[in-house]
């Protein structure tokens, strides 16, 4: 399954049942809590400006030296699961817009949440984050706000 090229990329992480489902069942939501569980990469591929692609949402800008950006893109890369040709193993259409999910060779549990592994790839990339302490979105933020710039949606868009 191949992503058309684009501008940006997001890269999310998660639980494979929890994330591809748009409503999950709380049974869905206590085994991913409280098992560990198979994890998924959701690939999303998009043009547009990212304070209009994520109109809603919360972003703040992190600056990457050439080496950091690298060793940010082997993380992500480490993460997939790949098939006996060496190659990515496709899961099917993402969530929204032009996106997939891959499945991924870590695992997911209470303690290493898709917070945990996005603030273990920005520790990688060379930021002073503590990914014990990002076990929720609010506390990766706290964290995140101490080094990057939150960027402003423009009220004209």
């Amino acid at each position: 399954m191949g992503l058309p090229q684009a501008e940006y990329v997001e890269v999310g992480w998660g639980d494979r049942d929890f994330y591809r489902t748009s409503t999950p069942t709380m049974g869905i939501k206590l085994k991913a809590l409280l098992w560990p569980t198979a994890s998924v990469l959701h690939i999303v591929v998009f043009d547009d400006p990212v304070q209009v692609f994520f109109s809603s949402s919360e972003i703040v800008e992190l600056r990457l030296s050439y080496p950091a950006f690298t060793q940010l893109i082997a993380y992500i890369a480490a993460s997939y699961a790949m098939d006996e040709s060496d190659r990515a193993i496709a899961l099917g259409p993402g969530l929204y817009g032009d996106s997939a999910f891959f499945l991924s060779r870590e695992i997911y549990h209470a303690f290493n949440t898709c917070n945990v592994w996005t603030a273990r790839a920005l520790r990688v990339a060379g930021y002073p984050i503590t990914p014990f302490f990002t076990l929720t979105v609010g506390r990766l933020f706290s964290q995140v706000h101490d080094f990057g710039q939150r960027v402003q949606h423009d009220s004209t868009e």
